[in-house]
């Protein structure tokens, strides 16, 4: 099973975000690299709906061959 977990140490990576989260394999026990050519940001579009508690989002539909 993989899963996203803390990882303090990765403070170098270049994250516009100052994220310290990885993807890290729990059966490796190693951490699993982010492919070089995805980008990190990528547009979406989204459909929001005001309702009595405040906005919701109804739809929400990356694009991700569209990069930022």
């Amino acid at each position: 099973m993989e899963s996203a977990v803390d990882h303090p140490a990765n403070t170098d990576r270049n994250d516009p975000f100052g994220s310290a989260y990885e993807q890290y394999s729990t059966q490796k026990k190693a951490v699993i690299p982010l492919p070089t050519n995805q980008p990190m940001r990528y547009a979406a579009r989204a459909t929001l709906e005001k309702w009595p508690a405040g906005w919701m989002v109804t739809t929400y539909t990356p694009e991700g061959a569209r990069p930022c």
